[in-house]
């Protein structure tokens, strides 16, 4: 290898020169190395890192809590009336079953009608962070059939949130989500079957 001694304007520094050989190697290695990260990258999907991309889980074994046995008390959770309904025994013995098997969507939705014998819960997931600013209001109302006025069951404003309401009025009702056009949801009820 050559040494080429250079000055700089009276500092004395000594540089050592590269030959010609030695620049193209270290050329061809940033080129591979380049192009080895440029192969690598070329199969993978971007990520926008905030889970906008991820589709809305199922919500899988959610059951209602089953009353430890005899004659219980329930309020009901939506503070609105603040009223109280009692479980039979025999409503409290029987295992819950699922009333509304787990229904994805997005956006505002009416739900199929349903039957409760006894107390039943609503399990709920709904993400919002494609919605402007990135956050959204989630509400879930119940609405008896015929002509029974809604009850509000769930009412969230966030990117992301989850949960189970337990509801006590039995009966046929339905439930109607309000969300942003852009939110996706899960909803599943389990309880006493009619």
């Amino acid at each position: 290898m050559e040494t080429k001694t250079q000055h700089g304007p009276g500092l004395g520094i000594r540089l050592a020169g590269r030959t010609w050989a030695t620049r193209h190697l270290v050329a061809g290695c940033t080129v591979a190395l380049v192009a080895g990260m440029m192969i690598g990258y070329s199969g993978k999907k971007p990520s926008a890192g905030d889970g906008a991309a991820k589709p809305i889980v199922a919500l899988g074994s959610l059951t209602s809590p089953a009353p430890a046995g005899g004659t219980t008390s329930t309020t009901d959770t939506t503070a609105t009336t603040g009223t109280t309904a009692t479980t039979s025994p025999a409503a409290t013995e029987a295992k819950p079953t699922v009333l509304m098997a787990n229904t994805p969507g997005q956006g505002p939705s009416e739900l199929p009608v349903f039957a409760a014998g006894g107390p039943w819960s609503i399990g709920w997931h709904f993400r919002c962070v494609n919605a402007p600013g990135g956050t959204g209001t989630f509400t879930l109302q119940v609405i008896p059939a015929g002509d029974g006025a809604p009850q509000p069951a769930v009412e969230q404003t966030s990117r992301e949130a989850q949960g189970i309401s337990p509801e006590a009025a039995p009966g046929r009702q339905h439930l109607k989500i309000i969300t942003d056009p852009a939110c996706q949801w899960a909803v599943k009820v389990t309880g006493i079957g009619p």
